[in-house]
């Protein structure tokens, strides 16, 4: 995983296993992870405070080499669950909360398949369909509807020039 702090996006072109540096396990894994800013506040943050490592790893072990998976749930993110007072999970349990936060902000589905790697947005779907299902979501789509219905003036001119075509005001 490299960062790019200009574009503001992490590149994941490598995935490490059992100690070694490897391609990652699909053509749909090498991509490109946009980043907010302040997640790239913190991580800058961390990155000052973590350890000089020869890999310029952002989360190296306290000694500055590779962490270990098992480490890394043990020491860090297991007592992080119990500080916070939630109950624990498994470390896999983070990319489901971030697909569910990017299904609740409305983000393209689209989009979403390729931030999470999925070869298929069928995948996505089944993963995560359910979550479309939600009052609040479905109220916000028709939100959405409405503000082609009544396009304005930063609306783009495809959308104006379709809801022209099709008899909305």
């Amino acid at each position: 995983m490299d960062i790019n702090w200009n574009s503001k996006q992490i590149h994941v072109r490598r995935a490490l296993w059992k100690q070694q540096f490897q391609t990652p396990k699909s053509k749909s894994s090498v991509r490109k992870i946009d980043m907010t800013e302040g997640f790239i506040r913190e991580l800058k943050a961390w990155k000052l405070a973590c350890p000089i490592n020869e890999h310029e790893l952002i989360f190296p072990s306290p000694e500055g080499k590779l962490s270990l998976h098992d480490n890394v749930v043990k020491s860090h993110f297991n007592p992080a669950l119990r500080g916070a007072g939630l109950r624990q999970v498994s470390f896999h349990s983070l990319r489901h909360s971030n697909a569910s936060m990017r299904i609740q902000a409305g983000q393209n589905i689209k989009y979403i398949q390729g931030q999470m790697e999925h070869a298929s947005i069928n995948i996505t779907l089944d993963v995560y369909g359910h979550l479309f299902n939600d009052e609040a979501f479905n109220r916000k789509q028709a939100g959405l509807l409405e503000s082609v219905r009544n396009p304005s003036e930063t609306t783009p001119p495809k959308i104006k020039a379709i809801a022209t075509f099709v008899g909305w005001p």
